[in-house]
């Protein structure tokens, strides 16, 4: 039992704040000990996605699942977005979107499942206007596996037949094993 601090002393105030403060920190500790002991949950595979800009200006990429990631930037000529295949959360698969503004507005999407031992992935131009600089130079997104279908749109093709255009365009999905990379060139080296 604590000590009822004596009238004009702080001595007894004291204690108490010094034990309050001590079973703060015993029981902060403990949540973290259990924090630190749980086993971080990594898919076994090894397959990524590789986004790189030709362009001569910068482009600008957020990957979204059920929350928005960090806006980066791929600097003009060469720049580079890495990205591992990440789980699905909640059913719900992944879409990296490309824009040549931080708006993101007018974007290319390369969107993606991991469902092992499957990676299913496609590029989609739904939400990207024919007049975009991204069109005018061209794209395509190569697999690591040969057996993997690729997608090439040639510049200026504002129907390439190997992407997304309407929401049901679901001859644009490819399936690769999961260990795939796959590298993703806006314009032309």
């Amino acid at each position: 039992m604590l000590e009822q601090p004596n009238e004009g002393s702080c001595d007894g105030l004291e204690r108490m704040a010094e034990h309050t403060m001590m079973i703060f920190i015993i029981v902060a500790l403990s949540a973290l000990t259990v924090t630190l002991t749980q086993p971080i949950r990594r898919p076994p595979w090894h397959g990524a996605v590789s986004i790189v800009n030709y362009l001569s200006t910068n482009l600008y990429v957020r990957s979204v699942s059920v929350e928005d990631g960090p806006l980066h930037i791929l600097p003009a000529n060469g720049g580079r977005y890495n990205e591992t295949w990440r789980p699905n959360v909640n059913s719900t698969g992944v879409s990296i979107k490309i824009a040549t503004s931080t708006d993101m507005t007018d974007v290319l999407q390369f969107e993606y499942s991991a469902i092992d031992p499957t990676i299913y992935w496609d590029v989609s131009c739904i939400n990207l206007s024919n007049g975009s600089r991204l069109i005018a130079e061209g794209f395509t997104a190569i697999a690591s596996d040969k057996n993997c279908q690729p997608v090439v749109c040639d510049r200026g093709d504002g129907d390439c037949p190997d992407v997304y255009h309407e929401p049901d365009d679901n001859y644009a999905i490819r399936g690769c094993p999961i260990n795939t990379t796959i590298v993703m060139q806006i314009g032309s080296p």
